[in-house]
């Protein structure tokens, strides 16, 4: 019979299932275990929350059987009733919820707080004492066999996490975070966890918000404006092609070979979340170096100003320092002419559709030519009113961006 247990539950079940394997194996009946993989499956809390958790997949099997009879499960007797425990999901006839403290084998009546059910392979079922069970099973104790049928129901309860568990470790959809990453970084480009609003931490709190798992409204409603220009949908042939790509690799490194493993996983936890979210701009820069280099070329002379309208566009660089972020931003036009800026300013890409700038430097870069630019200003579309979020109508403008 086959069980998910939680991966938290699972050292502890672990010891019990070989406690038993070894006390089976000992007078010769039959059981085993094996773990046969892992899986994810999302739990809820008693406060609300609902969060993805790993379990381990155990089939555990065996039979104590000695000359055509197998055991088949525990009474505990009460002053109310019987409490039936049966194993391998055997149904035990209705008569033993309400039998008396009896051994149908010597015959006896006497106060038990448990006995034991035996069936034949005629389908015959017998309740016998403790005594008089070991005949029936090799000499396997009353203490073993008991704990032989509870580990079915044990491993029932080890199925579910308990409250303890909503601290532990908790796993992501990696499909979902990598469509969160690519929209992450080509808003905000790519930052390394070692600053602050990090890639790792921006994507996570996405998707969190994206899949309902952030309860506080205000704090939703925050992040839901950082990425109100999202759409997560329209990343999936991006995702596709990244994860093929990183598939197709030689592991010439450790990170290589570290990035292609957790690309395997379909979950991963927090700590690889940076890892997992570091394919978008190993892709990216791959991406662009397969493009055909000196498409373009310099544009003017030095100090001229120049406008054009951009067909691409990317934040190549991103760091924080202590006077604020700095951006670098590089556009191809129509003619494949490569174009740099470094600023202070964070650019809304969706809604830019003209950039003008002076030439302040003409170079190439790997092979590639590009005209890097200073004091430029960007035109941008016309924003709509988002009247529930009473965002501020902007429209068309001109902004000095220098």
């Amino acid at each position: 019979m086959q069980y998910e247990i939680v991966e938290e539950n699972m050292p502890r079940m672990e010891k019990k299932l070989v406690r038993i394997q070894k006390k089976c194996a000992k007078y010769g009946n039959d059981f085993q275990y094996r773990i046969l993989g892992e899986t994810y499956k999302d739990f809820k809390f008693s406060d609300g929350t609902t969060a993805t958790k790993k379990c381990v997949v155990v089939d555990v099997d065996g039979l104590a059987k000695v000359n055509g009879w197998t055991f088949a499960g525990t009474i505990e007797h009460t002053k109310v009733g019987n409490i039936l425990r049966a194993v391998n999901g055997v149904q035990l006839p209705e008569r033993f919820r309400t039998v008396k403290c009896t051994c149908e084998h010597c015959k006896t009546s006497r106060y038990r707080k448990n006995t034991y059910v035996i069936r034949n392979e005629s389908g015959v079922y017998m309740q016998v004492g403790k005594n008089c069970l070991q005949d029936y099973t090799n000499g396997l104790s009353a203490q073993a066999v008991a704990a032989y049928a509870e580990i079915c129901s044990e491993m029932i309860a080890a199925s579910e996490p308990g409250e303890a568990c909503q601290e532990s470790e908790t796993y992501y959809n990696k499909f979902e975070l990598l469509k969160y990453a690519f929209e992450t970084v080509d808003k905000y480009g790519f930052l390394g966890v070692q600053n602050p609003d990090s890639t790792r931490d921006r994507t996570y709190r996405y998707y969190c918000c994206g899949t309902g798992k952030i309860r506080d409204a205000g704090y939703r409603e925050v992040v839901r404006f950082e990425m109100r220009d999202f759409n997560v949908d329209s990343r999936e042939n991006d995702v596709e092609s990244a994860l093929a790509w990183i598939t197709s690799q030689n592991s010439a490194s450790d990170y290589i070979h570290n990035l292609k493993t957790v690309c395997a996983l379909e979950y991963v936890g927090w700590r690889d979340i940076a890892l997992l979210v570091s394919l978008v701009p190993a892709y990216n820069k791959q991406t662009e170096s397969n493009n055909v280099k000196n498409a373009g070329d310099f544009v003017g002379e030095v100090g001229d100003r120049v406008t054009f309208s951009p067909t691409s566009k990317q934040i190549v660089f991103r760091t924080v320092g202590c006077y604020g972020d700095t951006f670098i931003y590089k556009f191809t036009d129509s003619t494949g002419n490569v174009f740099t800026w470094s600023t202070g300013k964070n650019i809304d890409f969706d809604r830019l559709v003209e950039v003008t700038g002076t030439i302040k430097d003409h170079k190439e870069y790997k092979g590639e030519k590009q005209n890097v630019l200073t004091r430029c200003k960007c035109k941008f579309l016309e924003k709509q009113i988002d009247t529930e979020s009473n965002i501020d109508v902007v429209g068309n403008f001109l902004a000095d961006l220098e």
